[in-house]
């Protein structure tokens, strides 16, 4: 009798495992859902074990189609305990209304926790300290507790709040993504209380990833259900980390706002500089979220002046002073960038359009150094000298932002 070799057990084992793999793959829908509906039910009383064999059955099979909707499902049952319902109730009398909407607990010690939610849920408490009362309650017991207003910015349109336990609570904060993370195209779920409906969850894909929704704002847009209540609720990425802060609806031409597949949220990036700063000395002492004004005006080139350009040497925006303010408030005429100066790079970032200065204005605070790149001299030519000037930012008058942003609320 041929004696059998090691080399030949494994060749039948490799063999034995493929076959294997392409039965159980022909069936894999039937088997996935029935191992889908027992996970989530799994979760629900034993989330470790449940995350064991989810991490093993992706492994194992590794759907991606069918990993999409395991993952939503996942950030659904692991999260929703984290959001919060927040209500703004009017006493007798008033004649304005109170707000709804929601919130999601950032952090927690062991006798209080954190929470964030938009401005304008609790802007007529803001407003109206004496005839209002602020209401918030866990997914769980339900019950209220008692709020703080920890800072709130009306630019961003975030507010942070702070409830007392009433027992030995263990809330779960959540995280923010990083922003490097967030793509076109990523699907996200979102959790919130749309339309009354506490507790109700939506899933769908970021749209646009620095959506210019709102003044000195750069946000996220998505096609997942956003609806009034949702407004200060998370927007989730797959691996259960906030991406942004559901804020508003786009509902052009309705007088009351309905979901019309365009829902923009502040972004994380956006909710953690300003939710930071409201621990800050300056803000207890100030009362408001400063920004940055904008050094210079830039204008565009138009496509004559750079077609004879090679497209790796041709650049888009120059600095323009005969547009916008008087002079003497621009950073950057003190700095030394003259008129026509050609915005190559600003903070080390090619510069393709005035995007990029928006996007480091947003994201400054004044007094921050910005280092600008250009070339000087004729801006239909190329070749002269580069110069880099170091810009010292100034803040932007906050009665000026707040007209700015006064006019540009829409449908939330």
């Amino acid at each position: 009798m041929r004696k059998i070799t090691k080399l030949t057990l494994a060749f039948a084992f490799f063999v034995i495992t493929v076959v294997s793999s392409i039965v159980a793959v022909s069936y894999m829908r039937n088997v996935q859902e029935y191992v889908s509906g027992h996970l989530v039910t799994l979760y629900r009383s034993n989330p470790d074990l449940a995350d064991t064999l989810y991490a093993w059955n992706k492994t194992i099979f590794n759907v991606a189609g069918f990993d999409k909707e395991a993952r939503i499902k996942n950030v659904i049952n692991e999260n929703f305990k984290s959001v919060v319902l927040i209500n703004v109730i009017p006493e007798s009398g008033q004649q304005t209304m109170g707000g709804r909407g929601t919130g999601f607990f950032v952090s927690e010690t062991e006798t209080d926790a954190t929470i964030v939610t938009n401005y304008h849920v609790i802007e007529s408490y803001i407003k109206n300290t004496t005839g209002y009362t602020i209401q918030v309650q866990a997914p769980l017991e339900r019950w209220p507790y008692d709020v703080e207003i920890l800072g709130f910015d009306p630019v961003a349109d975030i507010a942070l709040l702070r409830i007392k336990k009433l027992e030995n609570e263990e809330l779960t904060p959540l995280e923010f993504a990083d922003p490097k993370d967030i793509r076109e195209g990523d699907p996200v779920v979102v959790i919130g209380h749309g339309m009354g409906l506490a507790w109700s969850s939506t899933a769908g894909q970021v749209v646009y990833d620095g959506r210019s929704g709102r003044p000195y704002n750069l946000m996220i847009q998505v096609d997942a259900v956003i609806n009034q209540g949702n407004s200060g609720g998370p927007v989730f990425s797959m691996d259960g980390k906030v991406i942004g802060v559901a804020q508003s609806i786009y509902s052009p031409g309705r007088s009351i706002p309905g979901w019309d597949g365009v829902g923009l949220a502040v972004h994380a990036r956006h909710v953690e500089m300003v939710t930071k700063y409201f621990y800050t000395d300056a803000y207890q002492e100030e009362g408001y979220v400063p920004y940055s004004e904008y050094p210079f005006p830039v204008n565009s080139f138009k496509f004559e002046d750079v077609k004879d350009v090679p497209r790796e040497d041709r650049y888009y925006v120059y600095a323009d002073y005969t547009i916008g303010q008087e002079l003497i408030n621009y950073a950057g005429i003190e700095a030394g960038i003259m008129q026509g100066d050609i915005i190559m790079e600003i903070n080390e970032k090619r510069v393709y359009s005035s995007f990029t200065l928006l996007q480091e204005i947003i994201y400054s605070r004044p007094g921050d150094i910005m280092k600008v790149k250009v070339l000087r001299n004729n801006p239909a030519q190329f070749e002269k000298h580069e110069i880099i000037v170091d810009v010292v930012l100034g803040e932007i008058d906050y009665n000026t932002l707040m007209s700015y942003v006064n006019r540009s609320q829409g449908g939330r």
